[in-house]
């Protein structure tokens, strides 16, 4: 049970919030403020967690994408949207990115993704149409998408 004093520090705050999962910085900016905290107390805090190295946007958005390709088959386009979403800045979206859809990942994620929905759609296996707004919903690319129709015929 945090002591009165931790509960008005947004140091401690910001402290407890992220022993639970880890935030970007613009989330955990947000959940600050949420709880009363002024704009310069939150700079403040931000700035000593990320001095701290508890508080960093290129590991949460890797640990991002790792845990969202653990759960479930995406593309780099959805991880993106997601990303922006959660308010990193794009520099880091790009850069993570790159490392985790090196040459030939995404196209391989594809067909993952299609396997498992041709599975769950036994009556619907050769229909492009569907496949295909499945897969530009799950954020692959439509390069990646022909070149699986391509592949399949």
């Amino acid at each position: 049970m945090p002591r009165q004093g931790q509960r008005t520090n947004p140091y401690y705050q910001a402290q407890a919030i992220l022993a639970r999962r880890d935030h970007s910085v613009a989330e955990l900016a947000a959940k600050l403020r949420r709880q009363g905290f002024s704009a310069g107390q939150v700079t403040d805090t931000l700035g000593r967690l990320q001095q701290n190295s508890l508080l960093d946007d290129e590991r949460f958005t890797s640990a991002y994408i790792a845990a969202a390709l653990r759960r479930t088959s995406v593309g780099p386009i959805w991880l993106r949207h997601k990303l922006r979403q959660k308010g990193i800045q794009p520099n880091y979206i790009v850069a993570v990115l790159q490392r985790t859809f090196p040459p030939g990942r995404e196209r391989s994620i594809a067909r993952q993704a299609a396997a498992a929905w041709r599975r769950l759609h036994p009556s619907h296996q050769n229909d492009w149409h569907r496949l295909t707004r499945f897969l530009l919903s799950r954020g692959f690319s439509s390069d990646v998408i022909s070149a699986l129709r391509t592949d399949a015929n």
